[in-house]
């Protein structure tokens, strides 16, 4: 029996449900069973829901790091402009409803379950043995909400790669955005950073045009290359439009040379220095999608001065920064953020991986960084997470001076670091997702 023959076999279940928590639990449970479909299977369940895809302006979003910052910039844009807007992104880091949100509200449980309910009952219509995945059944619970709510536009977030992921099975975008390609998943997209850029540049359709990051030449060739061959408007992103960069307090200053401005100044709400790469490219696509008429520097550069995106160089308590970064181009963007801190104290540092990442990789970066007086390798609960000693396992001879083993969770590692910090010390999480949801999670009703 497949895995999706044993999908179909649970569906009595999944129709049965009839809360939330139940269908979170169900969903959370789904990779059990279930098996990833390819493109032409997700549009014709998406033919099954009706095609609720094409009653939407959809942008599409893609690349390996910067994804989530540049949906949720380009959302806050666009409202600021007056628009309605629909965001789909993953992952979560405390609540499902997280990857389901319509202008600045989460998707309610009532409509999370509405949502999860009429995908199911389309399931049983079919009366053949497809069952959608963990990430498929989300991404169909989430079009069909967005049909209910009929917002002016509808940003997607790629799952794990571009052109073979569900999202890529709409009929129809608006635009398409690629974001600054790195390493990572290299199992499944490819082991250079062209075959990545390939993968993600998949998501290219003929004729619509493409707004990418050029910060990473070899993926920008193939980014330009692959919008050649379907003809569409390829509108690049680099260095050279960036200029005046400065810190300012807990926030920083630049200014971008656009399509129709010569020089917008803007101001970010989040001290993460890599976030003006992000935003550059939100700009630029939200300016593509506005044109020149409708396109208000003012507007813009109020949205991002209170531009907000959980996780990222966020600061939860006074001292205390996670960070999301969870793969070694992240890792270098978030040293290069803690670098420019402007702190003069000491700087520790709480780190976590999945097995799938390259974790030495890290390690060895972090270890050359010499940031850090000392770095506290602690494991996350996650199926996927490491020991420590694993974690540790690989870390070159002579550069692990500076680490130190935690047997603690995460948020009691924290606890405890924070407790003997000294006052002018700080504290930074990172290394993975989950990490950092683990403790934001504890936080909702503990306080460090």
């Amino acid at each position: 029996m497949t895995k999706n023959e044993t999908g179909r076999n649970r569906l009595e279940e999944a129709l049965s449900i009839d809360s939330f928590e139940e269908a979170v639990s169900f969903l959370l449970e789904t990779p059990k069973f279930t098996s990833k479909h390819d493109i032409k299977e997700t549009a014709s369940f998406l033919d099954t829901l009706g095609n609720p895809d094409r009653r939407f302006k959809i942008i599409h979003v893609a690349g390996t790091n910067g994804k989530g910052s540049v949906c949720m910039m380009m959302s806050d844009i666009l409202r600021a402009h007056g628009f309605s807007v629909g965001l789909f992104t993953s992952p979560h880091l405390v609540d499902m409803r997280e990857r389901i949100r319509m202008d600045d509200d989460l998707i309610t449980a009532e409509d999370f379950l509405a949502s999860f309910k009429n995908v199911t009952k389309a399931i049983k219509k079919r009366g053949d043995d497809y069952f959608p995945t963990f990430f498929e059944y989300l991404f169909f619970m989430a079009m069909v909400y967005y049909r209910e709510k009929a917002p002016d536009y509808v940003i997607l977030e790629t799952g794990l790669g571009g052109r073979l992921d569900a999202t890529n099975s709409v009929s129809d975008k608006l635009l398409s955005v690629i974001t600054r390609i790195g390493l990572d998943h290299t199992e499944y997209l490819g082991d250079t950073i062209e075959k990545i850029a390939s993968e993600k540049a998949g998501i290219i359709k003929p004729g619509i045009p493409v707004v990418y990051d050029a910060f990473v030449p070899g993926a920008a060739q193939v980014i330009k290359d692959t919008a050649r061959k379907s003809g569409s408007e390829c509108i690049g992103v680099s260095p050279d439009l960036i200029s005046e960069e400065r810190k300012l307090h807990k926030n920083i200053a630049f200014s971008l040379k656009t399509r129709y401005y010569d020089d917008v100044c803007l101001e970010l709400g989040q001290a993460a220095h890599y976030q003006i790469e992000n935003a550059s490219v939100a700009v630029f696509a939200s300016e593509y999608i506005l044109g020149e008429k409708t396109f208000d520097p003012a507007k813009t550069k109020e949205a991002l001065k209170s531009f907000f995106w959980p996780g990222r160089m966020q600061e939860i308590a006074p001292g205390v920064i996670i960070d999301g970064a969870h793969n070694t181009d992240g890792i270098r963007a978030f040293l290069e953020s803690a670098g420019a801190d402007g702190h003069d104290g000491k700087r520790h540092l709480i780190f976590s991986a999945v097995s799938d990442k390259d974790y030495t990789g890290m390690l060895d970066m972090i270890a050359d960084s010499g940031l850090f007086e000392k770095v506290t390798v602690t494991g996350i609960k996650s199926s996927r997470g490491m020991s420590p000693e694993e974690l540790l396992g690989g870390v070159k001879s002579g550069k692990d001076a500076h680490f130190v083993i935690s047997d603690k969770d995460a948020y009691d590692t924290l606890s405890e670091e924070r407790a003997g910090r000294a006052e002018d010390g700080i504290i930074y999480v990172a290394g993975s997702l989950y990490l950092v949801g683990e403790i934001m999670e504890k936080l909702k009703n503990d306080q460090l």
